[in-house]
């Protein structure tokens, strides 16, 4: 958890999790409520992503897409076009699709980014391919089990058709958590120092370094481990922290003094 939490702006596969909680949750739920659950947090965190983050997660678009479209079907036709015990495999395949149009066809998400001004920092395409290659084997093998009308246990039904699939995706979060520790651990992230200096009258007002009283320096200065996109909410942070005591310094001059840089 405390991986997850410290490089959560680098984990591209937190948008699988909605389809996680979604292929567990129709198997102990309701599938249609549970089916519109898994929607509003995929289409949850798609909005935090290209609001907050100018980015987009593929994986969430997926859920949105394949999530949305069984929700539909479900919500408005029944058991019409997805039959009962049928939900999971038909999910399952309109995910697999959206993964194998990015497979095959990935400038397709590059040119909607640029389209709309959003931020492209990862392709994706290992975890699509991880979907690809074993949605396609679970569905061919699952498919001539029905034709063969193999008799399936309780158990063997449960693993067969809830379990794999949810698997599938447990697997393509776990190589990328990996691949996460793999690069943080050849290429630390970088440190940026941000320092903050207040204006008054036209000029720039300097503190003593607190290493050297002959040095001057800016007075707030700090360590900022993070993306530098994010830089910015961070000094404004900084400054409400430091407000008061650098109008109490401005106006008494005594821990500042005022110096041209």
């Amino acid at each position: 958890m405390n991986l997850l939490l410290k490089y959560k702006d680098k984990i591209v596969s937190f948008g699988l999790l909605p389809i996680i909680i979604t292929l567990i949750g129709i198997h102990f739920f309701p599938t249609t409520a549970m089916l519109g659950i898994g929607l509003a947090i995929s289409i949850a965190g798609l909005l935090y992503d290209v609001l907050r983050l100018k980015g987009l997660n593929f994986f969430l678009l997926q859920g949105t897409i394949g999530i949305g479209i069984c929700f539909l079907l479900r919500l408005f036709t029944g058991y019409d076009y997805i039959p009962k015990n049928s939900l999971t495999p038909s999910l399952e395949f309109m995910l697999l699709i959206c993964a194998f149009i990015h497979v095959t066809a990935p400038e397709i998400y590059r040119n909607f980014l640029r389209k709309f001004h959003l931020n492209f920092t990862s392709s994706y395409l290992l975890e699509a391919k991880i979907i690809v290659i074993f949605s396609s084997v679970h569905l061919i093998v699952l498919f001539f089990l029905y034709n063969k009308l193999i008799p399936f246990s309780p158990e063997n039904n449960f693993g067969i058709i809830y379990l794999i699939p949810t698997l599938i995706y447990v697997i393509c979060l776990v190589v990328n958590i990996i691949g996460i520790q793999v690069a943080a651990a050849n290429s630390p992230q970088e440190q940026h120092v941000i320092r903050i200096i207040p204006i008054c009258n036209g000029k720039i007002y300097l503190a003593p370094h607190s290493e050297n009283k002959s040095i001057w320096d800016a007075p707030i200065a700090s360590l900022f481990e993070g993306p530098l996109r994010k830089s910015q909410r961070y000094a404004k942070h900084l400054v409400k922290k430091h407000q008061q005591n650098l109008l109490r310094s401005l106006y008494t001059k005594k821990s500042l003094s005022p110096d041209l840089f």
